[in-house]
């Protein structure tokens, strides 16, 4: 059974539906610049679009990328070209969406390094970010005054061994990196302090994270994390082991922001193709809300950021490759943007088991999303209501999207449901 309560208001909804990467393609040629903007994606994270011909590839975002030779002044604005992300981000506040800028490199997987390198000159790297931002929040160097809020120093330090052979992501030290985080944050939260410093992207080590905490001094405004994962249960402990940790060590105020999940069955062969085909169909669509809700009725994590938005990689559901039509977690997107457009959560309370449920209220109506996420057979669910109404039902399955199959009347419904499913249900 599920039971709704109106009148019990639980908090505001969070991002939930942030988003790696933006719009793609030509404006009014091959782009999903319409498509993507009805999603009405809050945050979007800027991290490995330096991997994307269409963005530009290894001509922005990045720290080296913009500032490309690092033996010139920090000071000196003909040094840095900003060209290729000033599109990027323009693009991105054009769909509504704020932008979470990651400061360092994208991933380099390859035998030579570029970005990932350690820099040489820890505070000098600090006064090129200072640049960076004073490009686009305060117009510096013909730059925007975008307001961004979110700066995020680098993305998983901790991905290999110090003594790994190929640092895909940092490579110098884990001691290295505390102290490059330390000069970093601290130098930029003296220069910005209404913007959120934070980092550093943990890729898994919870040990590294622990060590990492323990030590710092320097200003943390939120604290971010990864998982790849096929279980919505397993993030949410993860998420309070994560929350947990920050308290121990005296970060209550810090936000713990998830910036980067998916569907992961495993990282070789198999699992992997087994992994990257579900993402791209209703299944993959079911985990993603079930996440959706998970999350935000843990009330634990503060931000949520799907990996990825990126049409040429394998892990968009948003996106087909070809044509950028869209996938089942579109639609999915869609129907919980509905959700988050609402005043307030509300009591909702599912004893079922695989069956992921969310409610909400706007103007006193109720708005309310349930997947059915790797559940085995067809099941009939009971929903009770505190409130009397007329409710009409919309359904992700593998031939609709998102599209109105009947509507009820009253306050308590028996409705069937079949594996992997999402219905969303909004009284009017």
């Amino acid at each position: 059974m599920i039971q709704v309560n109106h009148v019990s208001n639980i908090g505001i909804l969070k991002p939930m539906n942030a988003v790696n990467n933006g719009p793609y393609g030509e404006k009014g040629r091959h782009g999903n610049y319409d498509l993507f903007k009805e999603l009405k994606i809050p945050y979007i994270r800027n991290h490995d679009a330096s991997l994307t011909e269409e963005y530009g590839s290894q001509h922005l975002v990045d720290v080296h990328c913009i500032f490309t030779d690092f033996s010139r002044s920090a000071d000196d604005e003909c040094a840095y070209d900003f060209t290729l992300t000033d599109i990027y981000m323009q693009n991105a506040l054009e769909m509504g969406a704020e932008v979470f800028y990651r400061l360092g490199s994208s991933i380099e997987h390859w035998a030579k390094k570029y970005g990932t390198i350690m820099p040489s000159d820890f505070l000098k790297w600090a006064k090129v970010c200072e640049h960076i931002i004073l490009h686009y929040n305060e117009g510096w160097a013909n730059g925007y005054k975008m307001d961004i809020k979110y700066w995020e120093i680098w993305n998983e330090p901790d991905l290999d061994e110090d003594d790994s052979l190929n640092k895909r992501t940092w490579g110098g030290t884990k001691l290295n990196f505390f102290e490059f985080y330390h000069v970093v944050a601290t130098y930029l939260k003296n220069k910005f302090p209404k913007i959120k410093i934070g980092g550093p992207a943990l890729a898994y080590r919870e040990d590294w994270a622990e060590e990492f905490l323990h030590q710092l001094k320097a200003p943390l405004d939120f604290f971010s994390w990864h998982i790849y994962s096929i279980s919505p249960e397993d993030m949410v402990a993860k998420a309070i082991r994560i929350r947990n940790m920050l308290d121990k060590y005296g970060f209550i105020e810090t936000e713990s922001i998830l910036d980067e999940y998916n569907y992961m069955e495993g990282w070789h062969k198999v699992p992997f193709r087994n992994s990257i085909s579900v993402i791209k169909g209703l299944k993959g669509a079911a985990y993603t809300i079930a996440v959706f809700c998970s999350c935000q009725n843990s009330n634990i994590v503060d931000m949520l950021m799907y990996y990825d938005a990126r049409v040429r990689k394998e892990y968009n559901g948003l996106f087909d490759s070809d044509y950028l039509e869209p996938l089942k977690t579109y639609y999915a997107f869609m129907a919980y943007s509905e959700i988050y457009s609402c005043d307030n959560q509300i009591d909702c309370i599912s004893d079922e088991e695989n069956i992921y449920a969310l409610a909400a209220i706007k103007d006193n109506l109720i708005r309310m999303i349930i997947s059915a996420y790797n559940m085995d057979a067809t099941k009939e669910i009971n929903i009770e209501l505190s409130k009397t109404g007329r409710f009409q039902v919309y359904i992700i399955d593998n031939i609709r999207n998102l599209e109105k199959i009947f509507e009820l009347h009253g306050n308590a419904f028996t409705i069937t449901i079949n594996p992997n499913e999402i219905l969303f249900i909004k009284e009017i």
